[in-house]
């Protein structure tokens, strides 16, 4: 992870920057089937989400991930930035 200027982006292996407009960043294996398995659960924005419903979701889309990926396991930490 890389902030500028307040601004978060995903630093990829090959010096790639991600900026997801969702907010939402993750590193790990089973990275790309939760981020997956989140927008299929929840599409809209955040932003208009309450935060502990928010932290759940996540977990939620974490324990799917841990099914399809043998490199990702429950129970799953969230971490949430409110500065």
């Amino acid at each position: 992870m890389v902030s500028v200027n307040g601004t978060l982006y995903h630093f990829g292996y090959d010096y790639s920057w991600i900026r997801n407009t969702a907010g939402v960043y993750y590193a790990g294996s089973g990275g790309d089937v939760a981020i997956g398995a989140l927008t299929a659960i929840h599409p809209e924005p955040f932003e208009k989400t309450e935060q502990q419903d928010a932290v759940e979701i996540i977990k939620f889309a974490i324990e799917i991930a841990s099914v399809y990926d043998v490199g990702t396991e429950s129970p799953s930490t969230v971490i949430v930035d409110n500065t």
